[in-house]
Parts: C-alpha cells; sequence; structure tokens
C-alpha cells in the first residue's frame, strides 16, 4: 500500500513541477505583456488602457493557479515523506530516520529510562507521526501514566476503526503548510482566557468609521489640495490610537507566534471535522469541535500574522491613520470573548486525535500484533510469543511469559549477554504498549491493568554523590512505595543489588521480593549470581527460569530461548579469556 501511494504521489509532485515551471514562465510573460501594453496605452495611446485591465486579471487567475499548483506539488511531497517513513518502520529502519527532536521530561517515571521509551531509537520515535506537539505530548503521557480500563478499551475500539483509514492518516500528514509545529496549549489557553484590559465595544464600530473618513478626507486633500480636514481626522485617530496603546498591547501578548500553529491546527481540525466515526471515543473527540473550531482557529491564525506585522515599516507609518491595532484589538477581543474557553478544548482533543492516530498507524504497520485482553481479579501477566518491539524481527526472539496464579515471581537466571535485560524490558514495553491502549508484540497477551516499576538502568551520579547502589536502593524504595497503591504493580528489577556483597545482597533481595509480593505485585528479577536463585518467596510464590549458551569453536553462541529451572553454564572466564585476558 505506502508504495503504491508513494509511486502515485511522486508522480502528482512530477506532474506539478511541471505545471510550476509552465504557470512561472506564463506569469513572466504576463507582466512582460502588462509592462508593453501599460507603455503603448499611456504613453503612444495606440491601444485602449482595458487591455492592461485584462493583462492584470489574467495574472490573478494564474497567480492563484500557481499557489495551488504549488500547495498540491508540496502537499504530495509531504504524503511520500510520510510513506517513506511508514516503509522504514515496517523494514526495521525507522531508527536511521532523522529524529524530530523530542524534549520530554520523564524524570520522574519509574520505567521511562529503563525501557528506552524517550531515546533516541526508542519506542515514541517508533509511535509518534502527530504533526503538531500537542499529539505527541498526548501520545507521550499516555506512555508514562497507564490508563484505566475503560479508557484502554475505548482507545482499542477507536485506533482499530482508524486503523483501516489510510487516506485519513495521508491528508493528516500532507495537509497544511508546516511538517511539524509546537502548539504551546497551556500559554494558548491562558492568553485565550486572560482578563486582559478591554477595548471599549463602541469603538470596534467607531474605528471603522473613523477609517473611511480618513480616506475620504485623503482624497479631498488631492482633489482640492485643502488639507485640514485631513489633519483634524488623523489627530482624533492618532489620539485613539495611542491612548489605547497600552491595552492593546495587553491583547496582544502571548498571540504573536501562534499564526502558524493556530493556522496548522486549524487545517488539521477542518480535516478531522469531515470525517464521521461509529466509535464512541472518536465520536466524543470529533464532537468536541462542533461545527466552527476549524474556521475559528483559522481567523486566530490570520489575527496572529496580523498581530505579527505590527512590526513592519509600512504597518507602524499607517497604524495611528487607519486605526490598524485598535481594529485589530476589537477582532481579537471579540475573539477571545467568543471561543477563548473552547481553545485549549479544542486543543486538547486534536492531540488526543492525533495520538489515536499515531497508534493507529503503528497497528496498521504491524497487523501481527494483537490488542491485549484485559481481564478483571488479581495481578497477572500472561504473554505467548512475547517479543521486543523495538528489535528487527530477523533478529527478535520471542518466548512465552506466565506471571500470575501460583507463580507471581519470575527469577530470571543467565550468564552475560545470554538475553535476560532484554526480556525484562520487553515485558515492560508491552506491557506500557497495553496500558496506553496500543497493540502489543506477542502472538496474545492477557493481563490486569497494572503499574510498571523498574530497575534496570539506573546509574550512579557524579553530580549528585550517590553511588550507583545508593541510586539503586532509592528506585527500590520508589517501586516498593507504588507497589501499596491500585492497581497491582509489575515489578522488574536487573541484576537486583548488584553492588553489595553476596551476604547482603541474598537477604536485601529476599525480602524487598517478599515486601512487593506481599503488596499484591507482580514481576520478574534477573540475576547472574546463582545464589540468588534461593530467595525464599512465600507460598512458593517463585519460579526459576533461565537463558543458556554455547561456545563452539572458540566462539560464544546464543538462542535467546528461556527455559525452565536455574541456568548451569557460565560464560564469564570463556568471555575474559576470548576478547585476550591473561585468566
Amino acid at each position: 500500500v505506502y508504495r503504491q501511494r508513494i509511486a502515485a504521489r511522486a508522480a502528482e509532485a512530477t506532474r506539478g513541477q511541471r505545471q510550476h515551471v509552465l504557470l512561472g514562465y506564463l506569469r513572466l510573460a504576463l507582466v512582460a505583456a502588462g509592462i508593453v501594453v501599460a507603455w503603448m496605452s499611456f504613453h503612444r495611446h495606440s491601444i485602449s488602457g482595458w487591455w492592461l485591465l485584462a493583462i492584470v486579471a489574467a495574472f490573478v487567475v494564474v497567480a492563484r493557479r500557481h499557489s495551488a499548483v504549488l500547495q498540491a506539488t508540496a502537499e504530495a511531497r509531504r504524503a511520500m515523506r510520510f510513506f517513506e517513513r511508514g516503509l522504514a518502520r515496517i523494514e526495521d529502519r525507522w531508527a536511521e530516520l532523522p529524529a524530530r527532536g523530542s524534549d520530554i521530561d520523564a524524570s520522574a517515571s519509574l520505567f521511562a529510562e529503563d525501557l528506552d521509551l524517550f531515546r533516541r531509537g526508542g519506542l515514541f520515535e517508533l509511535l509518534d507521526t502527530a504533526r503538531t506537539s500537542a499529539g505527541s505530548d498526548a501520545l507521550s503521557a499516555w506512555l508514562l501514566a497507564p490508563a484505566e480500563r475503560e479508557a484502554i478499551l475505548a482507545r482499542q475500539a477507536a485506533i482499530a476503526e482508524l486503523r483501516a483509514l489510510t487516506s485519513l492518516r495521508e491528508e493528516l500528514a500532507s495537509c497544511g503548510e508546516q511538517d511539524f509545529e509546537r502548539l504551546d496549549v497551556p500559554r494558548l489557553a491562558v492568553w485565550a482566557r486572560a482578563a486582559a484590559a478591554r477595548i471599549p465595544v463602541a469603538l470596534r464600530w467607531l474605528a471603522p468609521a473613523l477609517v473611511v473618513l480618513t480616506i475620504a478626507a485623503a482624497v479631498w486633500f488631492f482633489a482640492t489640495d485643502r488639507g485640514w480636514p485631513l489633519l483634524v481626522v488623523v489627530v482624533v485617530d492618532a489620539t485613539i490610537t495611542f491612548a489605547l496603546k497600552r491595552r492593546t498591547s495587553a491583547l496582544f501578548a502571548g498571540a504573536e507566534r501562534a499564526s502558524r500553529s493556530a493556522r496548522l491546527a486549524s487545517v488539521l481540525i477542518t480535516r478531522w471535522e469531515r470525517q464521521g466515526f461509529s466509535s464512541p471515543l472518536l465520536a466524543d473527540l470529533r464532537s468536541t469541535f462542533g461545527q466552527e473550531a476549524g474556521a475559528a482557529l483559522a481567523r486566530l491564525a490570520t489575527l496572529a500574522l496580523m498581530i505579527e506585522h505590527r512590526g513592519n515599516l509600512i504597518v507602524r507609518i499607517l497604524d495611528a491613520p487607519l486605526m490598524y491595532s485598535v481594529q485589530l484589538a476589537g477582532a481579537t477581543q471579540a475573539w477571545r470573548r467568543r471561543h477563548g474557553d473552547s481553545l485549549e478544548r479544542w486543543l486538547r482533543a486534536l492531540g488526543e486525535l492525533e495520538a489515536l492516530s499515531s497508534l493507529a498507524t503503528y497497528s496498521f504497520e504491524h497487523p501481527d500484533d494483537p490488542f491485549p485482553e484485559l481481564c478483571d481479579g488479581d495481578a497477572r501477566f500472561e504473554a505467548r510469543s512475547l517479543g521486543h518491539p523495538l528489535l528487527a524481527a530477523s533478529r527478535c526472539v520471542r518466548n512465552d511469559v506466565a506471571i500470575g496464579d501460583e507463580t507471581r515471581l519470575l527469577l530470571v537466571s543467565g550468564s552475560n549477554m545470554s538475553g535476560k535485560s532484554t526480556l525484562l524490558r520487553a515485558v515492560g514495553i508491552n506491557a506500557v504498549l497495553a496500558m496506553a491502549g496500543a497493540p502489543v508484540r506477542a502472538a496474545s497477551l492477557r493481563m490486569s491493568p497494572l503499574r510498571i516499576g523498574a530497575s534496570i538502568q539506573v546509574n550512579d551520579s557524579l553530580r549528585e554523590g550517590r553511588s550507583r547502589f545508593y541510586s539503586e536502593i532509592l528506585r527500590l524504595r520508589a517501586i516498593c512505595a507504588l507497589a501499596e497503591e491500585h492497581p497491582p504493580v509489575l515489578f522488574l528489577l536487573d541484576e537486583l543489588l548488584d553492588g553489595t556483597n553476596s551476604s547482603d545482597r541474598l537477604t536485601g533481595a529476599t525480602g524487598i521480593a517478599n515486601a512487593l509480593l506481599a503488596a499484591g505485585a507482580i514481576g520478574m528479577i534477573s540475576t547472574h549470581d546463582l545464589a540468588l536463585t534461593e530467595i525464599a518467596a512465600g507460598d512458593g510464590a517463585l519460579r526459576n527460569v533461565h537463558f543458556e549458551e554455547r561456545i563452539e569453536n572458540g566462539e560464544m553462541h546464543f538462542d535467546f530461548k528461556l527455559r525452565d529451572g536455574v541456568v548451569t553454564t557460565r560464560n564469564g572466564m570463556a568471555l575474559m579469556r576470548m576478547i585476550g585476558l591473561r585468566v
């Protein structure tokens, strides 16, 4: 599908480029013809001046057509880029694509860094196809905060409906003028609702009348050489303009740089407004816009652009005589009075729709990934053929993982590089996808609603004066605190307490594991220290599983398949000797 659409849009872009060149030459020819006709009409008086008017009209028609061709060509190229990025995701080349950049603060999360959600080549980059930062922010919030069961089911239904709407996603990816735009929703919302100094309503009607008088006085001046009426009207205009300068500036503050973002948001919302939906969540978000959101945001974009133009020299000169700032402030005030309370709601709804579209794109590009089944009752995570979504299909080894009922703790033993950490990350990242409402990388997944706490990638901090061990136990304290809340916690602890001696490690690991299980949590602990396989988890809740390796002809081989029991092989000494250490 993507290759076919790329070919079709490439053909459109090629035709558009040819038309662009032809229309450019035609505009140049019309300009030259206009110069010749003007010379022959006004200098030689050999032809009627109406011919010049006809050429001007033709130039306007050609210019409008040229603008439409340029817009269509730009949209075709933008659609090509969208589908090319999709092909890269399907072919597992997406990590090589240029990053759009992200300033998401996940420092408070107990799993984001451990599961590579927002790093370069991470899950967020794989999923995010939003055109605005509102969509990216909504998606990141869903990944960081597990949703309630009803919200997850509603998102699943919405994604299932959007998944088949490839043409809609193409239009959303290609429409407008920018590839990506930052929507500072909180700032725009504050501006829209702010109780700034108001312009008297009467001036909204008086200002245009004064402008008409100014123009009439100017015509009178040029016709009769009498300038006092023009002087009087301009003085009145200037007096009012400067008297209201503080109020107009207050009305404009915060909207100067909103023209591009509001323009793109208006185009996107207009496209969503035209689409009918059957799933309740999509229909509800669509109804948030009503019938006016797209047009209202287009009007805001125009006002914001006019506000930006106040810095133009010509506009500054004509500001007082034409009462430009006063009229613009009145129009801005009217917009805020009518739509100010709705702006944030519109932009939040747009962000959620973009987040759903991102997840629908992922679902379309990975048709074998099912939605998880959410179940009630005790905590559980039961996956068949579970894989890591960030690994290429050719390298991804899948395993069955079952946690819940009697087995509430899997202790994964194995040597270095055998796949322990990758398995923990695969479980965690699929749980994140499931709790966001997205499909998962597995043949099937049945789970209860879970919160995630991970200690996989905990580092020391020179700036804060913390060792890795101290950073780890702080994280463990936070995970234990989270486990006291509801819904239950899925804990993922890699090389638990690796920074202390064997005796303290076993004692501490036993205490932490039993505390988490007592709080109703389920999870996985990985280790290469076989002493930890003797953790005495209450009521037989612990099950030992392992990864193993083999050495053939001096080379180490891993199959990354999970097996029952405790690992019986070791590779530490072999690895050291393989790289040349004399041990």
